[in-house]
Formats: structure tokens, sequence, C-alpha cells
């Protein structure tokens, strides 16, 4: 396919805030589970060599149902003019959060203070907030109305080859604010 058709991009939430505490609360149960899971074995089993081996593979098993719980990555994809956002949660499975034509965006812009108060303006049922951090570079937000009047916003981090998709699929969508800061350091590159 053409690059300018089909993109994908995958992005790591860093471990803060939520995710964090999260992480450290799943640490901190694995530990008591085997620790009361001993003391137990102790007191009731008399210690027999079983009992701490049933006591370990339980803590695996709940190791293996709750560690995709806190290894979260977002997908964005275009794909043919069409925006995909998934969520893929411990490498194994994938959940589809936002599918939608990106031709029907209503504003694209970067997401900064000036784009911020402008967005207070529409009223948003539901809001897809998928970075890396709220301090990464070059985030973006996509303002989508879909039937009905529902307003979603999906908040995600945009690059060069992403803006340039999205310039070709909704034109009159896409903010000026970052094509004016290009044009203008080429024009400085060219004055020098």
């Amino acid at each position: 396919m053409n690059e300018t058709q089909s993109y994908e991009k995958i992005v790591k939430p860093k471990c803060q805030g939520k995710l964090l505490i999260a992480k450290i609360g799943l640490i901190i149960a694995y530990i008591l589970f085997a620790v009361v899971g001993v003391i137990l074995a102790i007191l009731l089993g008399k210690g027999h060599p079983a009992l701490f081996i049933l006591v370990a593979l339980l803590d695996f098993c709940l190791w293996l149902l709750t560690h995709r719980l806190v290894e979260i990555e977002y997908e964005y994809a275009f794909i043919s003019g069409i925006f995909q956002l998934s969520k893929i949660m411990g490498k194994a499975s994938r959940r589809e959060l936002f599918e939608e034509e990106i031709s029907k965006a209503i504003m694209i812009a970067p997401y900064n203070d000036a784009h911020k108060a402008e967005l207070k303006r529409h009223e948003i049922q539901k809001t897809y907030f998928a970075v890396s951090s709220k301090t990464a570079q070059d985030i973006w937000f996509m303002l989508f109305e879909k039937e009905g009047g529902t307003k979603s916003l999906v908040i995600f981090e945009a690059d060069d080859r992403s803006i340039k998709i999205l310039r070709k699929s909704a034109p009159r969508a896409v903010s000026r604010d970052r094509l004016t800061s290009e044009k203008n350091t080429t024009e400085d590159t060219y004055n020098a």
C-alpha cells in the first residue's frame, strides 16, 4: 500500500499516575498472596511440600490473569482514510476503542491551551486519551461528531507522517498552527 494511505503506530504509556499505583498494588497483592499461602501451608498442612508448590502455582495463575491489566499499549492505525484506535493489553489481547473516517473530523489540532479552550465549547460525550504521558511531545486531538450529535474526542501522539495523512484525509479540519510554523522555519532557512 501507499505509505500515505496506511500507517500504524504503537504508543506505550509511561508508568506513572494511576498505572503506577495499579502496578504497585498488583505486586503487593502477589506478595501477600504468597505470604498468606505459605503461612496457611505451614499452619494447616504441617509444611507439606505439595502445598508450597500449590501456593506457587496459584500465585503464578493470579499473575497470568492480572498482569495484562497494567501492560497497556495503544495502537493508532490510519488505513485508507479511516482512523482506528485499539488498546492492547499484555501483548495478547486487543480491544478496538474507536473507529471513524478521518474526513468526518470536525477539528484536528495540537492539544495545547488555545485549543483546549476551544474544546470547552463542545459537549463531548466520550474522550479517548491514548498517549504515553501528559507531557509527551506532539499531542494532538481529533474531534468527531457522529450521527445524533454525539461528539467523541481522541487524544493521541502525532508525528509528521500521521499529520500528512490527516492533512490529506481531512484538509479543512486540520489546524494550520503546525503548518504555519513549518513554513516559517523553511522561509528562515532560505533567508539565511
